[in-house]
């Protein structure tokens, strides 16, 4: 088997079950080459689209105390093929106090992320969207609790 990341560096595989996990999704060519050990040699070429995937966890507490556990609030999951992401925070009255477009940059419980601005105790409300390469947008709305002080 050959998973050809690039057209000069493919990763040759010996053995009889080879499994292979890709990065991102689209299409692909894999190459499966046979030899027997009479030397009769053949080769197939498939190209293979793989589908958008994302399934993602957001928490619902978090605790931003810099005691290096649970202290950024983050979706975490797989994120295959997205190609746009946003994140809004909202505090109980409705005003926006954190958004990024990053989905590798969580909310630290400050406003705007300003660790000296961190925020009281309470429920407070995202709004996640999200849209993959085949151009499907999904959206994930909800709350979570903030403990600064436990």
């Amino acid at each position: 088997f050959s998973y050809p990341p690039s057209s000069r560096c493919q990763k040759l595989r010996r053995e009889q079950n080879p499994t292979h996990l890709y990065g991102d999704t689209g299409n692909v060519v894999i190459m499966l080459a046979i030899q027997s050990d009479k030397t009769c040699e053949d080769t197939i070429y498939k190209t293979l689209f793989l589908e958008t995937y994302h399934s993602i966890f957001i928490p619902n507490v978090f605790t931003p105390n810099n005691d290096k556990v649970n202290d950024v609030f983050i979706p975490v999951g797989k994120f295959q093929g997205i190609v746009d992401y946003r994140m809004d925070i909202y505090n109980r009255w409705g005003d926006l106090i954190f958004t990024t477009s990053d989905k590798y940059t969580g909310w630290n419980g400050g406003i705007n992320n300003d660790i000296t601005k961190i925020v009281h105790n309470g429920a407070y409300v995202y709004y996640i969207e999200l849209t993959d390469n085949q151009g499907e947008t999904v959206s994930y709305k909800g709350h979570f609790v903030l403990l600064v002080d436990y």
